[in-house]
């Protein structure tokens, strides 16, 4: 496996997001609902998304849709799994929510839908490629 160049901008594009999202997703605990995180709501996701495309590869001429799918099901839906599940625990033992809704939403992909929706658009972007 070859290793390749980091980006710098890109590595501080991603904490930003994930600063943002954690800020987001938090607000409702410390604050009276999202009053003011819809300001930079717009542009956490976008970026995500911008960023998903901007590493999908070197030479669009190279795309290998199987690769990409071998890829995609490595680094983003093992994840997925893996941090859902972990997830769950704490809101099954804290009583927030209802265990068998935490597995159908784990099982039907919603659990963190925007993570499932770059996998998509990477492999219909493999696809067409």
């Amino acid at each position: 496996m070859t290793r390749t160049k980091r980006y710098d901008w890109v590595d501080l594009m991603r904490g930003i997001m994930m600063f943002l999202v954690v800020l987001y997703h938090s607000e409702v605990y410390y604050g009276s609902g999202h009053s003011w995180s819809w300001i930079f709501e717009p542009f956490f996701l976008s970026g995500f998304f911008f960023i998903s495309g901007y590493l999908f590869t070197r030479d669009i001429t190279k795309v290998d849709f199987m690769s990409k799918l071998k890829q995609v099901f490595r680094a983003i839906i093992v994840p997925y799994f893996i941090f859902v599940i972990v997830m769950a625990f704490p809101k099954i033992i804290l009583g927030h929510s209802n265990a068998q809704q935490i597995l159908i939403d784990i099982v039907m992909l919603r659990a963190s839908w925007f993570v499932i929706a770059i996998a998509v658009m990477q492999l219909l972007y493999a696809a067409i490629l």
